[in-house]
């Protein structure tokens, strides 16, 4: 990104072309009209009453047939908005910072420099775990996040794991790291089940989701299973004795009440 940002730079004799009266000088906006881009741009000498600039929304095809610096402006408009929607403003995009961040996950100023090909697939993965924490977020997913890794940079990921301060959500074949590291763990054997284990899960709420129609017993007998009833909601619970209490004064036929629910509502 950073190499990019250098190749949009203009030249001394574009600086002056742009400072000419009536020249582009800066794309400040952008909006989507129709199929078209219109780009807002500022124009040199061109201000309101108070002496602010004026900007004008002028059409992508327009500004192409424009002097070519003014391409260059376009395109650093659009870098630093992708830089802002991926979260890259966040932090400085110097190359000091970007080297210091590089070098927190094992990553040396003369490693950085070089093609992304040329590195081991360990160095790669610190690449990515790199990329992912530029942006200091809140949560993090990581997908097979021990593959490649050695055993110094696997104890460095558990340690600082442990100490980001974030959510963190781990898939993984290690079940070694994810019984180490994590304080709630969603098991998939193949078995149509989810079986959830940890000190952070109710273990009611498995039975709630996990709901069989039928068992099969040691001789083979299919056995149908009662799923649990759901409790009614004091609102559901009143429009149902409404509607029994209706039936029964048409002297229709009403079904039985086996748990006396509406025995104890007089109905």
């Amino acid at each position: 990104e950073l190499k990019k940002m250098v190749t949009h730079g203009l030249t001394p004799e574009e600086e002056e072309l742009k400072m000419k009266k009536g020249n582009i000088s800066k794309v400040v906006g952008r909006q989507q009209r129709g199929k078209e881009l219109y780009y807002e741009c500022e124009k040199t000498g061109r201000n309101n009453a108070r002496g602010e600039p004026e900007p004008e929304f002028i059409p992508l095809y327009d500004l192409k047939m424009k002097d070519a610096y003014v391409m260059k402006l376009v395109r650093n408009f659009d870098e630093r908005m992708k830089a802002e929607q991926s979260g890259m403003s966040i932090r400085p995009t110097t190359q000091v910072e970007v080297r210091k961040h590089l070098n927190d996950f094992g990553i040396s100023p003369d490693l950085a420099t070089q093609k992304i090909k040329s590195m081991s697939g360990g160095q790669k993965c610190r690449l990515v775990l790199a990329a992912a924490m530029w942006s200091m977020p809140h949560i993090v997913a990581f997908d097979e996040p021990t593959n490649y890794l050695d055993r110094d940079s696997l104890g460095a990921l558990a340690s600082a794991i442990k100490e980001y301060g974030g959510g963190v959500v781990i898939i993984s074949h290690n079940a070694e790291f994810c019984k180490t590291m994590c304080q709630e763990e969603w098991s998939v054997p193949g078995d149509g089940i989810v079986h959830i284990t940890g000190n952070q899960y109710k273990q009611e709420k498995l039975k709630e989701q996990v709901i069989q129609d039928e068992v099969t017993d040691a001789l083979g007998n299919t056995i149908k299973v009662k799923a649990p009833k759901k409790k009614l909601s004091r609102k559901e619970l009143k429009a149902k004795i409404k509607e029994r209490k209706a039936k029964l004064d048409r002297g229709d036929e009403v079904s039985s009440d086996p748990d006396g629910l509406y025995a104890e509502h007089g109905c």
